[in-house]
């Protein structure tokens, strides 16, 4: 096989044999032993040839490198996908625990930044059988911030007349005794 593709491609270079051998630094007769397939060069002869013919080593051998190069491609691809894998699984553990470091600072911020809660006054008052629900909201500097009843006579109350939550219940529990009811805190 080796000697087949001497013979064609020194002929296609238009190479004589005396002039191959002279360039390798073998006989004529070594040329010849090669292209009747009696003889093969050695791996450095072999080196030289295909230098001198301007082909590979893999041409020269008849070697099939269509399979070794599938081969290492195959290969590249899988060792690409497992980078690509491991590169994923890292990301998203990267991106987990950023999550809940963002949340935890989140959580921090709004600890210090959260205003406080202030009281809730909700209590209940009775004129004639009917009973009557107040709920009265309060910063903690007892400034009223929200006000809500069922009685129907002082839902349109207006609040900011009062200084705080306990002035206006005490004009709440004024008015129903006005009434002869009777408030409860719950």
């Amino acid at each position: 096989m080796i000697g087949k593709k001497i013979y064609e491609y020194r002929k296609k270079e238009q190479i004589s044999q005396e002039e191959l051998a002279e360039r390798v630094g073998v006989t004529r007769q070594t040329i010849s032993n090669w292209e009747l397939n009696e003889t093969i060069p050695d791996i450095e002869q072999a080196k030289k040839v295909s230098q001198i013919l301007g082909i590979s080593l893999d041409e020269l051998t008849g070697n099939k490198t269509e399979y070794i190069v599938l081969k290492k491609i195959t290969k590249n691809e899988h060792s690409t996908k497992s980078l690509l894998k491991i590169t994923g699984i890292t990301l998203g553990i990267s991106i987990f625990f950023l999550l809940i470091i963002i949340g935890v600072m989140i959580a921090i911020l709004n600890y210090f930044k959260a205003t406080p809660v202030g009281e809730q006054l909700i209590f209940e008052c009775k004129i004639n059988d009917e009973i009557t629900y107040y709920e009265i909201n309060s910063d903690m500097n007892n400034k009223i911030t929200s006000f809500n009843t069922s009685n129907q006579e002082l839902q349109n109350l207006d609040i900011t007349k009062y200084q705080d939550a306990s002035k206006l219940q005490a004009y709440i529990y004024k008015y129903i005794e006005s009434k002869n009811g009777t408030c409860n805190i719950e």
